[in-house]
């Protein structure tokens, strides 16, 4: 820590002297400023008089500081921390609330340019997370309930993606490389084939050769083969097969009223560091997923003070994966290899349209129907080495029918108050459930400088098919026997939101919550020894939220944000109350941006994730030790070059101090963690025209 503390301060030194090697004149700082705040800038000026917790972020943002995916841009955020699992399945905690040996869900809902993203099978949108920023033009995360707006899945965020379709991005062409052999490259194009008819049509492919070293232990010992009991070397470097192929193409057309979108994304990855958390033998197993969606959506004003926007959307999924696992042999107490493969396919219809009415003074009201139809198409799961052969994954006929009704009140009380009501029933038909979601929010504009807010939010999140409906055949199926019972977790959140600002100079929001969980569905070990899914007890959290923004002199930008969170989970078979395991609890981040000259400057990006607890399920595990997984600070810096209204170009070096970085592992297997790459590079240009 102390030589990580002396190289930031060299750091910082540098800086300073940099601060004065150049006297910019200010017409030339403003102008920039203004290009690269505009569109954070002009939202914040919305979400301030809101009662919901949003943090945005801009392209232009994400550029200058060195970010390469959804992903990457979300983790510098207040309130949240990402990592994967064994898997390499993205994990966006928000606030401190996961389930440690759980990872086939999500807590928070995926929207991309208007679109749900979801998936039944583990309720997981992870592998939409690495799209490049290149494509994004803003990011927009919510924290918090947000299901009463929302609807299913906007369980403890919302997570909603703009893509540059709109012609103030204009046309251009985009190109990245860096380490582990990394490459990128798309382009974006804009035509305008009529007065009232605009197409917009981007796309992009990626790859990288990624294989991150994780040692010795994450190797079985004692390894045999099936048939001749001999010892099976492991023949090749203990790495991570993080190989990546990834690329996606979409399409949107507009006509007057009318919009037509479709996105197709594909993304194949190595297995990481394994099913079980060991390396597999070789390298040639791949996960790979589809996703398309089709969307057409006709908004309009139909009279002065009714307007009208409805959609009806379709999603398909299909995921193929093809793996390796360690089977214990119980005659000689020693596992064997077997290679399995899992198969999924499944579809979404959804039909949504609201009428929003403002003739009543001071009121805006919406109201909504909302119509979902996700169906399994079909699923199978096959192995080498189970005396159950080809199989389904899934009790048949999966399907999950909602029928949904909300309304909303954004009401101006006073000229200086304003309030939200929003209340949504969600029916599901298979189920034969009904789940109410509600927000009730109020926003106080004490002067120009200060805004206060209060906010109540309600909200569900159902259990994935794996959970509700996965087939357990017997010893050695590998599956955990789902829960056709169990109920949706639900969740009710109060915050408390405040927000000075002063001039265009100085941004403070801070924010403080308190939030409970009920019904949560967890892991459960029953008598008869398997494994199966259960509503556990309540968990709570509660925390603070700091992030200010200052932009001093005529060419600086400073950003910093911090989080303390304390989330209550109880261990599921001892039944231990403990702080969240794998979660920190303290989070620091900030990023500082200064203009060199107008056409060149430099960004320092700075994260700080606190110690993560360990879990005391496993304390009394007498074939491994269990570790609180070790604090770390990453430091990157970014070199920016603009030339006229064409090239933008941005070099990076990541993790400058090549910091170790460990990320949870499920079921402790290996104390302190799973370990990600040190110090990397990255070079991202773009060409407008």
């Amino acid at each position: 820590m102390k030589s990580w503390v002396f190289r930031c301060a060299c750091l910082m030194l540098a800086c300073s002297v940099l601060l004065q090697a150049e006297d910019l004149t200010e017409s030339d700082i403003v102008s920039i400023f203004d290009d690269a705040t505009q569109q954070v800038t002009q939202t914040k000026l919305n979400i301030d008089h809101t009662p919901s917790v949003v943090s945005v972020l801009n392209h232009a943002e994400m550029g200058a500081l060195g970010i390469k995916t959804l992903f990457e841009a979300l983790s510098i955020l207040p309130g949240v921390e990402t990592s994967i699992n064994q898997l390499g399945i993205k994990k966006v905690v928000i606030r401190g609330f996961d389930n440690p040996i759980t990872y086939t869900f999500d807590k928070a809902l995926l929207i991309v340019d208007g679109v749900r993203i979801e998936m039944g099978m583990m309720g997981n949108s992870s592998f939409y997370l690495d799209l490049p920023i290149d494509v994004i033009e803003r990011i927009e995360l919510l924290r918090g309930p947000g299901s009463a707006l929302y609807g299913p899945g906007a369980f403890n965020g919302v997570i909603n993606v703009i893509t540059r379709q709109s012609s103030a991005s204009g046309n251009g062409v985009f190109f990245s490389f860096g380490s582990d052999e990394y490459l990128m490259g798309g382009l974006r194009q804009h035509y305008k084939i009529a007065e009232e008819t605009v197409l917009h049509a981007d796309l992009y492919y990626q790859k990288n050769k990624k294989m991150v070293y994780a040692g010795d232990r994450f190797i079985r010992t004692s390894v045999i083969d099936r048939y001749t009991l001999q010892p099976i070397p492991f023949e090749r470097e203990p790495e991570s097969n993080e190989v990546l192929d990834d690329y996606s193409l979409a399409f949107s057309l507009q006509h007057k009223q009318w919009t037509f979108k479709t996105r197709i994304k594909e993304n194949k990855q190595g297995n990481f560091f394994g099913w079980d958390e060991y390396l597999e033998l070789g390298t040639e197993n791949r996960a790979k997923q589809q996703y398309l969606f089709a969307q057409i959506s006709y908004a309009d004003r139909l009279t002065n003070s009714l307007s009208i926007d409805s959609k009806l959307s379709y999603g398909y999924y299909k995921l193929a994966l093809d793996a390796q696992n360690y089977a214990l042999i119980p005659s000689v107490r020693l596992r064997t290899p077997y290679n399995f493969s899992m198969k999924e396919k499944e579809q979404n219809f959804i039909f949504d349209t609201s009428l929003a009415l403002s003739s009543v003074d001071d009121h805006l009201f919406t109201a909504g129907l909302y119509l979902q139809s996700l169906q399994e198409i079909s699923n199978s799961l096959d192995d080498d080495i189970s005396p159950y052969g080809r199989r389904a994954m899934f009790k048949g006929g999966v399907k999950r029918n909602i029928v949904g009704l909300y309304a909303r009140d954004d009401m101006d009380i006073r000229d200086n108050l304003s309030a939200v009501l929003a209340l949504r029933f969600d029916y599901y038909t298979k189920e034969k459930n009904l789940y109410p979601s509600a927000q009730i929010g109020l926003v106080y504009n004490a002067n120009e400088q200060l805004n206060l807010k209060l906010n109540y939010g309600h909200a569900y999140r159902l259990p994935s098919w794996i959970q509700q409906y996965s087939v357990e055949y017997g010893p050695g199926d590998g599956m955990r026997e789902g829960n056709p019972d169990i109920n949706a977790e639900t969740t009710d959140t109060f915050e408390a939101i405040a927000i000075y600002r002063y001039g265009h100079q100085h941004h403070l929001q801070g924010n403080i919550y308190y939030s409970i969980i009920d019904d949560v569905i967890d892991i459960y070990d029953e008598a008869n020894g398997i494994d199966t899914y259960a509503n556990q007890s309540s968990r709570s959290s509660y925390g603070v939220e700091l992030d200010y923004t200052f932009l001093f002199g005529t060419q600086n930008r400073l950003n910093i944000n911090f989080t303390y969170n304390k989330t209550i989970y109880i261990s599921v078979k001892k039944q231990i109350e403990q702080t969240m395991p794998g979660v920190a609890q303290v989070m620091a981040k900030g990023s500082y941006l200064h203009y060199i000259t107008p056409m060149v400057s430099f960004s320092t990006l700075v994260k700080y994730i606190g110690e993560r607890p360990k879990n005391h399920e496993f304390d009394d595990s007498q074939t491994r030790e269990n570790l609180d997984i070790d604090a770390y600070a990453t430091v990157d810096l970014t070199l920016n070059v603009t030339t006229g209204n064409h090239w933008d170009i941005h070099v990076s070096a990541k993790n400058l101090f090549d910091a170790d970085v460990y990320y949870p592992s499920v079921y402790n297997r290996h104390p302190g963690g799973i370990p990600r790459e040190g110090r990397n590079f990255l070079l991202q240009t773009e060409y407008k025209f």
